[in-house]
């Protein structure tokens, strides 16, 4: 009964995820793990398993808003499980210009704040090319670090998240595009450092996702490390821990 409870609740009302990339940084850090609320759009047949074709669509379904952080399925593999942000919905006409993005003709504002400065570690790595690029720096405390340029974008509805950049890449130009009936336009907040509705499935992107996919959204974080602690050294695990980061997720 007790393991019956507790798959219920794993499926239908909340989930525990870690960080696996730095497609969300600088709000979801590689080690972050966060809590998921799994009601919010209603439940599909993946909310069970990809391979249990219990029903089509979902049940109690609704759309998430714009700049909602949500889990979802992949689309190639529905045992993948990613996290982007919610940034077109259906009929929506989305573009990236220049390292901006364009909703419906509309460019949304961001404003420049100070670099974002993370240190190096297991879980961060850092673009470096001789006569190219260099995203090393030291942070404030004088570790080996990598920055990024960081910028606070504004929804229509006033909404405000945090998005960084570091280079002139391919997918700073896309679209526009309509985002088609059931589908979701996703993105990572590290723009220049995420897979995602920018590019198709056939290039490692997620293309435009079905709402269907959707599992929930993210809520908040509840355990952070940043990757140097060892099970074999319990030394180890007070220094590796960002309690700093312990908080909802924006």
């Amino acid at each position: 009964m007790t393991l019956l409870l507790a798959a219920v609740v794993r499926s239908l009302l909340f989930g525990i995820f870690v960080i696996p990339s730095q497609s969300m940084m600088p709000g979801l850090l590689v080690g972050d793990f966060f809590v998921a609320s799994k009601w919010d759009y209603g439940w599909s047949r993946y909310a069970f398993g990809p391979h249990l074709p219990l029903f089509r669509g979902r049940v109690m379904g609704s759309m998430p808003h714009r700049g909602d952080v949500v889990i979802f399925a992949g689309v190639s593999d529905p045992q993948q499980t990613f996290i982007k942000r919610v940034m077109g919905l259906p009929g929506d006409t989305v573009e990236m210009r220049e390292g901006l993005f364009v909703l419906n003709g509309r460019v949304l504002p961001q404003r420049r704040v100070s670099e974002f400065v993370i240190p190096l570690g297991p879980n961060v790595t850092c673009l470096a090319i001789k006569g190219l690029i260099d995203l090393r720096a030291l942070t404030a405390d004088g570790r080996p670090g990598c920055k990024f340029l960081r910028a606070v974008e504004r929804l229509s509805d006033g909404r405000e998240h945090t998005v960084l950049d570091f280079a002139i890449a391919h997918s700073d130009t896309f679209g526009p595009v309509r985002v088609p009936e059931g589908h979701l336009f996703m993105m990572g907040d590290n723009r220049d450092d995420s897979l995602d509705s920018r590019m198709p499935v056939s290039e490692g992107g997620l293309g435009m996702v079905p709402a269907d996919r959707l599992l929930g959204k993210a809520r908040r974080i509840i355990f952070s490390s940043d990757g140097t602690g060892s099970l074999l050294r319990p030394w180890s695990w007070q220094p590796a821990l960002r309690l700093e980061r312990l908080g909802p997720v924006r």
